[in-house]
């Protein structure tokens, strides 16, 4: 278009207005642009502000990153979109001379179109006639001389242009009056908003949330994503800490929504002090989203709670090397070492042997990083392969640590991390030394007889169990041996010849190593020993049946030898245990002074047995006697009696029914009472039988008289008469119950005969005791003589030496 002006004879004034009246249209366009997006930058500016800062105050929330990239993307791109269309676009715009003298035209009416008419004809003006030239440069001079006076200005509306200004500038003052008052929001906004820092809004109040885990509250630390892993079903205690220089806030609000199902719930912290809230969760089963709010604090992130299951200690077992002594021990198949017996633990308790060597094994149901094992004495800490020992201290001291050397400690978790091994012994002392020579760690470590432990474990997610496993290991203290003994077939009065046989059973834990007799005579003050006939060889159940014999000691008349058995056992780590059994004093008495000691138990006996007698007589009296009257009312129950007595009459049967009854079950009873007492008085004839041949005053025609006499008739009324009787009341009860059966006669002759026949070897007895008692007495009586001959003979040789002390 210059070109064609040039070109043109027209004088330069009018390119001159229309390229000044161009110019002016780009100032326009461009200022009219840029004012808007200004206005879209400081739409921006209070936009961010207004949702980012809202979010944090009234939400209690933080606007993430990528929607704040996402605010900042679509006002960029707004302004970007306006600067194109508003300024690069329309100012890159072609603007056509034609177009520009129009607009000339229509605002200025005295040109009367010869501006327009100018442009077009000189494009034109080296084809017209000169007529036309004439008139084209006529006009084009009335047009130069009209251009040097047009107002250009007059040409746009600057009233748009002015506002777009104004709201710009406006909006730009208020944002730069806001940096001045509130410089650190701009700035914060600025580092959020521009550059997108994770840098938040600040607060006056600013909480620290901890997680108190059990067991004990330890501290733990949400990571840097905001995860705590926590143990199911276990209680959930947040603490919340009011951060240094921060207002405490009145109340502090959780709030947790379930991760994995909907639901969730809500409650206030309880204010502990002036900076610390505390709030429990009961059994958290499900992972949560947190939420924690006080005064214009809020957690920026959700923290997340993710609920695993927690280790648990799946079994223990206990693999054990007991004490040699015990020989409870398997052996190898070399048979040259002992091998270690495994025991499972069932329940929270075990007994095992006093110094035994086991391996505690606890096999977890996740692979583990840390264990604790504790007890009332110590604690020990196994974090990988290393390990410490902990002992407490009784005052104000801090506890001892002592670290277990590395050689040790890794052998306690195997390689998969699920079973953790720790040696140890079961010692008898209540406190065994933990270290050894040099402050080393006592390796297997001691335990005292009674030894409590807690069992702790931490897997790889951190998590501690929640239940600590528990284990009481007693120790069973081998206890002295266990001696049951007496003498048998001879009482406290013996002869210088008897023999004492002592009969019974000695039991130990693990074995009897030794067993012999004890004894003492007048004025000792220390056992002396007599070994048994038979060894014990270590048998848990030794059974005593041996005979001490006196005749070696040889004792003098009225001297007293007390004896006893005493045992020792096959501890050799607390022991060896001894343990003497009840002892027996014996006086030595004459072989006359026995028996007549012998003859006062027999006339006991005897009378004794007269009363058995007696009973036995009674109960035939009284089965005979209700016989009688049974067979006196028989004709009553075969024949009909009279109608006015019949009642009368039946009343009279049933009351001597009733009667035959319970003399029939009272028999019975007493049967078995005199039973039993002609069963002790067998027993102990069978004694004195015993104590006159341990004593060595028998004789064969004693001994026949006592056999054949007494035992023998004694043995067959127990096994055979006493028998009988019982059958055959037992058979006569029977009957009488039956209503429905005729009248017992059968049963009750029965019972007379066997009565009969028990009361004839009651009386062949007791005739042999009288006898016996006969013999007895005589032997008493020629007894007495003897004494009182001995008696008369110290008193003449008295008599003679004081007569001659008085003759001189």
């Amino acid at each position: 278009m210059p070109h064609q002006t040039e070109e043109m004879s027209i004088r330069p004034e009018i390119p001159a207005v229309l390229t000044q009246l161009r110019g002016r249209i780009r100032g326009y366009v461009f200022w009219e642009g840029l004012a808007k997006v200004m206005f879209i930058l400081s739409l921006f500016f209070w936009v961010s502000l207004a949702v980012d800062y809202g979010c944090s105050v009234w939400f209690h929330t933080e606007l993430a990153r990528p929607v704040r990239i996402a605010l900042a993307v679509a006002a960029a791109g707004w302004a970007g979109v306006a600067l194109i269309s508003s300024v690069v676009g329309r100012m890159m715009r072609e603007f056509h001379v034609e177009a520009l003298a129009l607009v000339l035209e229509r605002r200025f009416p005295q040109l009367n179109d010869r501006l327009i008419t100018s442009v077009q004809l000189a494009d034109r003006s080296g084809g017209n006639p000169g007529l036309t030239g004439d008139l084209l440069r006529r006009t084009v001079d009335e047009v130069a001389d009209l251009s040097g006076d047009l107002a250009l200005g007059e040409v746009f509306d600057f009233r748009p242009l002015k506002k777009a200004i104004a709201t710009a500038t406006l909006m730009a003052l208020l944002i730069a009056g806001f940096a001045v008052l509130y410089p650190g929001t701009t700035e914060t906004w600025y580092r959020r908003n521009v550059i997108f820092a994770d840098e938040y809004w600040p607060r006056e109040s600013e909480l620290e949330l901890i997680v108190l885990a059990a067991p004990g509250e330890r501290v733990r630390h949400f990571d840097e994503t905001g995860r705590y892993k926590h143990p199911r079903g276990g209680d959930l205690t947040l603490l919340a800490r009011v951060g240094e220089g921060s207002t405490p806030p009145e109340q502090v609000r959780l709030n947790y929504r379930f991760l994995n199902r909907s639901g969730g719930s809500s409650g206030y912290f309880s204010k502990l002090g002036t900076d610390e809230f505390k709030i429990t969760v009961k059994g958290f089963q499900q992972s949560a989203r947190l939420t924690v709010t006080g005064g214009d604090f809020y957690n920026r992130r959700p923290f997340i709670i993710e609920v695993v299951d927690p280790p648990e200690v799946d079994s223990i077992r206990l693999d054990c090397l007991y004490p040699a002594y015990t020989r409870l021990n398997e052996v190898n198949d070399d048979q040259t070492e002992f091998v270690r017996t495994p025991v499972t633990v069932q329940g929270s308790q075990v007994t095992l042997p006093v110094g035994t060597d086991f391996l505690l094994r606890a096999d977890s149901s996740k692979p583990l990083t840390a264990a604790r094992i504790q007890t009332a004495r110590f604690t020990i800490d196994v974090n990988g392969d290393v390990a410490t020992l902990t002992i407490p201290s009784a005052d104000q001291h801090p506890d001892r640590v002592i670290a277990i050397p590395q050689e040790l400690s890794e052998s306690i978790f195997d390689a998969t991390g699920r079973r953790l091994t720790l040696p140890m012994i079961l010692t008898g002392h209540e406190a065994p030394p933990l270290l050894a020579e040099a402050n080393q760690v006592s390796w297997p470590v001691p335990l005292p007889a009674e030894a409590a432990l807690q069992i702790d474990l931490t897997d790889q997610d951190g998590v501690v169990t929640q239940q600590p496993s528990r284990l009481t290991i007693s120790g069973i203290v081998d206890e002295s041996p266990v001696v049951t003994t007496r003498p048998r077939g001879v009482r406290n009065s013996i002869t210088r010849r008897a023999v004492i046989p002592i009969e019974g059973e000695i039991t130990d834990d693990y074995g009897v190593a030794e067993a012999r007799f004890e004894y003492q005579l007048d004025g000792d003050s220390e056992y002396r020993q007599h070994p048994f006939r038979q060894p014990a060889d270590l048998e848990r159940e030794v059974v005593v049946d041996e005979r001490f014999e006196v005749l070696n000691l040889d004792l003098a008349l009225g001297q007293k030898l007390t004896l006893s058995v005493l045992a020792v056992d096959a501890d050799n780590l607390h022991g060896p245990h001894e343990k003497r059994g009840e002892a027996t004093v014996f006086q030595i008495v004459s072989p006359e002074e026995l028996l007549s000691l012998i003859s006062a138990r027999e006339l006991n006996l005897r009378q004794r047995f007269e009363q058995i007698l007696q009973e036995v007589e009674a109960i035939r009296a009284d089965l005979s006697s209700h016989r009688v009257k049974l067979r006196e009312v028989e004709p009553w129950r075969k024949a009909a009696p009279p109608s006015e007595s019949i009642e009368e009459i039946r009343r009279q049967l049933r009351e001597l029914d009733i009667s035959v009854r319970t003399i029939a079950q009272r028999s019975l009873l007493k049967i078995r009472k005199n039973a039993n007492e002609t069963a002790s008085i067998e027993e102990a004839f069978i004694d004195i039988r015993a104590e006159l041949i341990n004593n060595g005053v028998q004789t064969p025609r004693m001994l026949d008289r006592l056999e054949q006499g007494i035992l023998k008739p004694l043995n067959q009324l127990n096994t055979l008469h006493y028998n009988n009787v019982d059958e055959s009341l037992g058979l006569l009860k029977l009957a009488l119950e039956q209503e429905s059966a005729p009248t017992p006669f059968q049963s009750l002759d029965v019972c007379i005969e066997e009565l009969d026949q028990t009361i004839a070897q009651i009386q062949r007895v007791l005739a042999a005791m009288l006898k016996l008692e006969t013999i007895n007495e005589v032997r008493e009586l020629l007894r007495s003589i003897l004494e009182q001959q001995q008696d008369l003979k110290k008193k003449t040789e008295q008599e003679r030496k004081q007569r001659l002390i008085d003759d001189l």
